[in-house]
């Protein structure tokens, strides 16, 4: 009887003891488990920050570029603004050119009667 109760007691020891080292392990293998996870939100959370740098930047890039895409806007207006100054300038300038030029080709013709009238009157 004392040999099968410390037989029992073996085998009962050698079961706990399996399981201890099963136990074991499971412990070490979920140890990597969440060392490898830890390491993960650990890069997960230093690429957000990253990301979250780059979205500013990238944000105030936009910015820039809509501050200076208003700008030129701005000075294409005005440009377009004196274009048109210039343009009807040129037209003024080229009407009186022109009102210059009838009035040059009315004198001289006017001159030529006159000449005319004179060499007449010289004969």
């Amino acid at each position: 009887m004392l040999e099968e109760r410390s037989a029992d007691l073996s085998q009962t020891l050698a079961e706990e003891e399996e399981k201890a080292k099963h136990l074991s392990k499971l412990k070490t293998k979920h140890e990597a488990t969440i060392a490898d996870l830890e390491e993960r939100l650990l890069r997960d959370q230093q690429q957000r920050q990253e990301m979250d740098r780059s979205k500013r930047k990238l944000e105030t890039e936009v910015s820039d570029l809509k501050e200076q895409l208003n700008e030129h806007r701005l000075q294409v207006e005005e440009l377009q603004l004196q274009l048109g100054k210039r343009e009807e300038e040129l037209t003024q300038s080229l009407m009186k050119i022109d009102e210059e030029g009838a009035g040059k080709a009315q004198s001289q013709k006017a001159l030529r009667e006159l000449e005319s009238q004179l060499a007449e009157v010289r004969f």
